[in-house]
């Protein structure tokens, strides 16, 4: 009985592919008078289409929704359902791979593996105009931003095109339903925010804080964060603000003063990831990501280039 179904699934199978490959549905259109409705004599036209046309209409419509919601393995598998005479152009022949390519890097960035990301990503340059219906302009920007990106990484810690890039994967995160995910993201950013201005307006390096350093500040910051002899010592988030208040970084004494920026360290504590029962709802993300906002905005001082490095990071997508 087993051998006899999985017969009948392979004709079937074989069965559909003849069928895609050499009928077509033929279809009689016809003109209506405006006022009567009464389709006109000698106005009718006959469409034909394949069945395969009409599969991989579907399949790429499948696939332009995965991609725009970041689900690019199921994008991946909705692509190879498409037949290969859909990637042709006359002249240039196949370019199904630009797809593929468009897949990956995309993927991996989301992965943030910056470097691979960029190295498939380069490969598109000059091809991707095959793709009549991608967002070309923001490609342009992200290949832009992610030069940018891992070019500032090989020469100084925590860069700013690193923090808008985080913050805009927890906005993704949060689009597809993951707040949990979003959540430890958003913390991030804030960890970030305060790490880049030690580093760089005090020469403080969190992940590294010299003992001179360490020397400099109040007792009960050293308390907090001083070692075991021999060991690094390094600064968590809070010890990062308690720092910068301290140095009276104008940007961070509000770190005291605002009740709820705080609470984006207990919440997230509070979720199922870290220490917590219970996962983060959208009532919790919405109420932490105008918090993490508000810094990003003093962070950059001038509103518009955070503007326009996150218009730089937004993925693209397609239209």
């Amino acid at each position: 009985m087993y051998l006899i179904i999985v017969l009948m699934q392979m004709f079937l199978r074989i069965l559909l592919k003849l069928v895609k490959k050499l009928f077509y549905l033929i279809i009689v259109s016809h003109e209506r008078d405006e006022i009567s409705g009464k389709v006109k004599s000698g106005q009718e036209r006959i469409i034909t289409s394949k069945p395969t046309e009409i599969f991989n209409s579907y399949y790429y419509d499948d696939f332009k929704k995965l991609f725009n919601s970041y689900q690019f393995e199921s994008a991946s598998i909705s692509l190879k359902n498409i037949s290969d005479n859909f990637f042709y152009d006359d002249y240039q022949g196949k370019y199904r791979y630009i797809y593929d390519l468009l897949i990956s890097a995309y993927s991996l960035w989301d992965k943030f593996n910056y470097e691979k990301a960029f190295n498939e990503l380069i490969k598109t340059k000059g091809k991707s105009r095959f793709i009549k219906d991608f967002d070309h302009e923001k490609y342009r920007k992200n290949l832009d931003f992610l030069e940018k990106l891992r070019s500032e990484r090989k020469i100084k810690k925590y860069p700013r095109e690193l923090i808008v890039d985080v913050f805009l994967n927890a906005k993704r995160r949060a689009e597809e339903g993951k707040f949990d995910d979003a959540l430890i993201r958003l913390y991030r950013v804030m960890e970030l925010i305060s790490q880049n201005l030690l580093y760089h307006k005090f020469k403080i390096d969190p992940a590294d804080v010299k003992e001179d350093q360490i020397n400099e500040l109040p007792q009960k910051i050293i308390d907090k964060i001083k070692t075991k002899p021999g060991k690094k010592i390094t600064s968590g988030i809070s010890d990062n603000f308690e720092i910068l208040a301290y140095k009276n970084n104008e940007l961070e004494i509000d770190y005291f003063k605002d009740s709820n920026i705080k609470e984006i360290l207990g919440i997230r504590n509070l979720s199922i990831l870290i220490h917590g029962e219970n996962p983060i709802v959208e009532r919790n993300f919405n109420s932490l990501i105008g918090i993490v906002e508000k810094f990003l905005i003093k962070f950059f001082v001038n509103e518009s280039n955070l503007e326009q490095l996150i218009s730089s990071a937004e993925i693209a997508r397609f239209i």
